[in-house]
């Protein structure tokens, strides 16, 4: 399709479902039911950006993402822009833990997980800063033992991006140098 239909498209449908509520300044779209937001047109916005796969528009549709190029992408973001939208999205979930579900994870993982973080449902937590290390994930000195159908955690970590509110965390340790995800709940 022609990027200008596109466009035209997008704007159509921002059109009729973004309500003025989230336009302009106003209450942050929140991600998760852990964090509530007071108007309920925020709430209806994040899920309809959630159906149509906009809320992380070019990860793959299987997986509750747009499937849109960087192109169109662009364009989304740009009639986001022209409307004043408040975007619904952001935050580990969708700029840390998916992209790395969707590039190491396995296929389970990514069912589990990628929808309900691309819909909101889910908040993601990374843990990656340490006493002595800070966030050089050079210096980690925490370990993931490989255990067989599970890895122990041995370490620390002293600030965890979302850490009482998560759903999912991504955990940055060492390991006997294989590329590891494991879920950890």
């Amino acid at each position: 399709m022609p990027l200008e239909n596109f466009r035209t498209q997008v704007s159509e449908w921002l059109a009729e479902h973004c309500p003025e509520s989230a336009r302009g300044k106003g209450e942050i779209v929140t991600i998760g039911s852990k964090r509530p937001m007071k108007d309920p047109g925020l709430l209806q916005w994040r899920h309809s950006l959630g159906a149509k796969g906009w809320t992380v528009p070019t990860w793959p549709k299987e997986y509750g993402g747009g499937g849109l190029d960087n192109d169109e992408a662009g364009i989304l973001y740009e009639e986001l822009a022209r409307i004043s939208a408040r975007l619904p999205m952001h935050g580990m979930g969708v700029s840390m833990i998916g992209p790395t579900l969707l590039e190491y994870g396995t296929e389970e993982q990514k069912e589990k997980y990628l929808r309900p973080l691309a819909t909101g449902q889910k908040i993601g937590g990374f843990c990656l800063s340490e006493p002595e290390s800070g966030s050089d994930a050079t210096q980690q000195k925490t370990s993931a033992i490989d255990k067989g159908d599970y890895y122990v955690l041995n370490g620390v970590k002293n600030w965890i991006t979302n850490g009482g509110r998560a759903d999912v965390y991504l955990v940055i340790a060492q390991t006997d140098g294989k590329k590891v995800i494991k879920e950890l709940m």
